[in-house]
């Protein structure tokens, strides 16, 4: 199947009464969730559920018995298409098994198959067989409550509106009439809707967003793929050695980055175009980072090492760093100090010379200085700290 229908197929209607005919289930059902009250302690049995539950999608396909397959055969592959979008859901919610606090693991309930109610010859009419796809008006026509012109018109499509196709009766099919019932449209009426991006629905984009804000990055390879970003550097320009799938970065590879006067090559895999568990970058200049993502940030061990000899190690929190960290010198120097929320400043910390003695200080901005005032370490710009 196109990967374009696919996407589409991933909103498949809700069970819809109608009049026209009955709503079947596949043998399954729909597929539940789950509830925990905090996923930090139950990860793994978080992720072996809804694991679990992505198998019972790909099961979803039939109904109970051979002989409802033969006679609604027409139905099999809209439980396929759907078992499609139950699998994607599920992935999806898997994210949730990584997070903190409570987790709730939203169940998919958009299996279902609407058949004729009358069998062909009962009413005159054609029986109205099961499909699902989307549509659009190629022009402004008359919607009308029955496959036929003598039947009453409900209302009209405006010429471009976008609609979801659930059934074919002859030359008519039936459509989800703007106000949510069924009726129907000569097929001659509707067209295939015009390509989408599939990526048209992430947001925010980076384009013309502040720097340092979290966003979707597009690649520069112009094929309209795009990462999460937490960090937005409009100087940068990336690409990815993976692939791209539904508009978004997948899987393990390579995110190249260069800048003016740099690059870097950073090694990972992502997931629905976040990054995901254990990412190693190298930069240019010699320096190597490592440590992990969830979510598409940062969060939890990190090592950084220098070109120098520095080695930096502590903690990020959802992307900022935030506890307590190290840094270590060449010279046989260190320094011990905290961060709060991404912040230095006010924070306290020691710092360790080579046969031990120790100079407690405090950050004031990104200026180390010691009990009277001196500077100590600073980063960045030297000018913006008091003379030491």
């Amino acid at each position: 199947m196109p990967r374009f229908w696919t996407a589409c197929l991933a909103l498949l209607l809700s069970p819809l009464a109608a009049a026209h005919g009955k709503e079947l289930k596949p043998k399954l059902g729909d597929i539940g969730g789950a509830f925990y009250a905090e996923v930090s302690e139950s990860r793994k049995v978080c992720r072996g559920a809804v694991e679990g539950r992505i198998a019972l999608c790909g099961l979803n396909t039939k109904f109970e018995d051979d002989a409802e397959n033969r006679e609604h055969a027409r139905c099999l592959p809209v439980f396929e298409w759907q078992a499609e979008s139950c699998t994607a859901h599920f992935r999806r919610e898997a994210r949730k098994c990584d997070g903190e606090g409570p987790a709730r693991i939203e169940g998919f309930t958009r299996f279902g198959c609407t058949v004729a109610a009358k069998a062909a010859g009962e009413s005159g009419e054609p029986a109205v067989a099961p499909v699902d796809r989307p549509m659009q008006a190629r022009m402004r026509t008359d919607i009308r409550r029955g496959p036929g012109p003598g039947h009453a018109r409900v209302g009209v499509l405006e010429a471009g509106r976008e609609v979801r196709v659930t059934g074919e009766a002859g030359a008519w099919l039936r459509i989800e009439a703007p106000d949510g019932s069924a009726a129907f449209v000569h097929a001659s009426r509707l067209i295939p809707p015009a390509p989408r991006d599939p990526a048209a629905d992430l947001a925010p984009k980076c384009v013309a967003m502040s720097p340092g804000a979290a966003c979707w990055q597009e690649l520069a390879d112009g094929k309209g793929c795009r990462f999460w970003y937490d960090y937005y550097n409009p100087g940068v320009s990336w690409t990815w050695s993976g692939l791209c799938q539904a508009g978004v970065t997948d899987g393990r590879g390579v995110l190249a980055a260069t800048w003016a006067g740099g690059s870097a090559e950073l090694f990972g895999a992502f997931d629905g175009g976040r990054m995901q568990g254990l990412w190693v970058a190298r930069y240019a200049g010699g320096r190597l980072e490592q440590g992990h993502y969830v979510n598409g940030s940062r969060h939890g061990r990190w090592v950084d090492r220098y070109a120098s000899g520095r080695v930096g190690e502590g903690s990020y929190a959802n992307g900022r760093k935030h506890g307590r960290w190290v840094d270590r010198y060449a010279s046989g120097n260190s320094l011990e100090y905290e961060y709060r929320d991404g912040s230095l400043d006010g924070q306290p910390g020691v710092y360790i010379t080579g046969d031990g003695e120790r100079h407690p200080g405090r950050w004031s901005g990104n200026c180390f200085l010691d009990g009277q005032g001196r500077l100590l370490i600073w980063r960045g710009d030297r000018e913006t700290c008091p003379p030491g």
